[in-house]
C-alpha cells in the first residue's frame, strides 16, 4: 500500500523531482568548482603580554578574557580586508588575482573558539600550498601585532601563536552530501512551488 502510494506521488510530481534532480546536480557541481582540493583549519591563540601593568588590568581576570575576545575579532576583521589577504599570499608565494572585493573578504573564514582562540578555515589546491598559507597567516598576524605593540600607549599588546595546521582532502562523499542538500532543498521548494500552484489555479 505505501508502495503504490509512493508509485502515485512520483507520477504525479515528476516536474517536480526533475527539478529537484536538477538542483542537486548543480549545487554539486558548483561545490567541485568553486573548492579547493584540501580544506585546512588553522588555530590561532592570542597570549596577552604586557612590558607595564595598566591601572585597568590590575584585577585582570575579567579584562584580560575581555581583552582577548575583542582582540580575536579584529584578526577576524583583518582576514576579510584586502591588505591582508594580498599580504598573506605575497608572503606565501603564491599569486592570488581575484576579480572582487568580495573574494579576498571571502577567501578565510574563521571561528571563535574562545575568547583566546580563533579557527581559521581555508581551501588549498595541494598540501604544499596548505602550508604555505598556514605560514603566511602567522607571520602576517604577528607582524601587524608588532606593529600595534609600537604605536601602544598602554604598554599592553597581544602575541598570535599558530598551531599546526589540520589538512584535510576533498571526497567524492563531500560532493555528493552538497548534491543531495541540494537535491532536498530544490524538492522541497519544488513541492511547495507545485502546491501554490495548483492552490491558486
Amino acid at each position: 500500500m505505501e508502495y503504490k502510494k509512493m508509485e502515485q506521488f512520483l507520477r504525479g510530481n515528476k516536474n517536480v523531482l526533475i527539478f529537484a534532480a536538477a538542483v542537486g546536480i548543480l549545487t554539486g557541481f558548483f561545490y567541485w568548482w568553486t573548492n579547493a582540493n584540501f580544506n585546512v583549519s588553522l588555530a590561532l591563540t592570542n597570549v596577552r603580554v604586557t612590558q607595564v601593568q595598566p591601572l585597568d588590568y590590575n584585577y585582570d581576570s575579567y579584562y584580560a578574557l575581555k581583552a582577548s575576545d575583542e582582540f580575536s575579532s579584529i584578526i577576524s576583521g583583518w582576514l576579510k580586508t584586502p591588505e591582508i589577504v594580498g599580504a598573506i599570499f605575497k608572503k606565501a608565494g603564491l599569486d592570488y588575482s581575484p576579480s572582487s572585493f568580495s573574494d579576498f573578504s571571502g577567501r578565510f573564514k574563521t571561528v571563535k573558539v574562545s575568547t583566546n582562540v580563533l579557527e581559521i578555515r581555508f581551501g588549498a589546491d595541494s598540501k604544499n600550498e596548505a602550508e604555505k598559507i598556514s605560514w603566511a597567516i602567522g607571520e602576517t598576524i604577528a607582524q601587524k601585532n608588532q606593529a600595534l605593540a609600537e604605536i601602544s600607549k598602554q604598554g599592553l599588546n597581544f602575541s598570535t601563536l599558530a598551531g599546526e595546521p589540520v589538512i584535510l582532502k576533498n571526497s567524492f562523499w563531500d560532493i555528493l552530501e552538497k548534491a543531495l542538500m541540494g537535491f532536498f532543498a530544490g524538492l522541497i521548494f519544488g513541492l511547495f512551488f507545485e502546491s501554490a500552484r495548483k492552490y491558486f489555479k
